[in-house]
């Protein structure tokens, strides 16, 4: 494959590794048709820049140029995963599969189906119900959403319903109500808004974050009200804040910092 500035993801989540090898650490990950921009190669990997403007390594067999420039016709899947098949038939032979938060260019459309195309030419169908509009964002609909990806496990660098990490589930949850925020948890709590040193004060769909020994922001979950929060570790879960409760969490209210947000009141 020739070198090109520009690049796209070509698989359903390709990871970005710290070092150019595939037993390195997962810092994050990429998603079909994600835009990246090449800094540097070295033997088999690139080392680029992700859309959320996050760094790191990935294969070169994972991405590939592309003649598609244009956004229009771009549409979110919003299905948790889907398959993608030659022909538009579910006997078919598979093609590609893609998660929900991927913007696919749509092609063509039937009353059941769209044909997408991905980055290396290769054109597959997937079920019309994989992509629908954003949801209507309010308080209420973003924590149902949220609360439907109790028990997916937790996954170090992952940010896709496969398996997240904590900052990653945050920026999953905002990117399907049309906000788009940056990838770890120190990003996101210098870019949200502050609310309150109580977690008391938090509505539904503000962010709690957390620090470890008074150290940078290593945490962050979805405030659900009355100090109960949804978060990722281990897997996707539901803790409380408030000693009384049974899903009280100690570490979490000894690491408690602030409530910040992203949503309009």
């Amino acid at each position: 494959m020739n070198i090109s500035k520009n690049i796209f993801t070509n698989i359903v989540v390709a990871n970005i590794y710290a070092e150019e090898k595939f037993n390195s650490a997962i810092v994050s990950q990429t998603v079909l048709w994600e835009k990246l921009y090449i800094l540097k190669e070295k033997g088999s990997f690139y080392y680029v820049v992700c859309e959320d403007g996050y760094r790191g390594w990935i294969h070169r067999e994972q991405v590939h140029t592309s003649g598609e420039r244009s956004e229009e016709n771009r549409e979110m899947i919003t299905k948790t995963l889907i398959q993608f098949y030659h022909d538009p038939n579910i006997q078919s032979t598979p093609v590609r599969r893609a998660v929900a938060g991927c913007r696919v260019p749509v092609i063509e459309k039937t009353d059941q189906w769209i044909r997408c195309r991905f980055p290396d030419g290769v054109d597959g169908w997937a079920e019309i119900n994989s992509i629908q509009p954003h949801p209507q964002l309010n308080r209420i609909k973003l924590i149902e959403y949220a609360e439907g990806f109790l028990g997916v496990p937790y996954l170090w660098g992952g940010k896709t319903p496969l398996g997240f990490d904590c900052s990653g589930f945050v920026q999953f949850i905002y990117k399907m109500f049309g906000i788009e925020i940056r990838r770890d948890a120190a990003m996101q709590s210098d870019d949200a808004q502050f609310i309150s040193n109580n977690y008391l004060d938090g509505q539904k769909g503000d962010l709690y974050f957390f620090s470890e020994n008074s150290k940078k922001i290593s945490h962050v979950g979805i405030c659900l009200g009355s100090g109960r929060v949804l978060h990722a570790r281990g897997m996707v879960r539901i803790n409380s804040l408030n000693k009384n409760a049974l899903n009280y969490d100690e570490k979490l209210f000894a690491n408690f910092t602030t409530v910040k947000s992203f949503l309009k009141k």
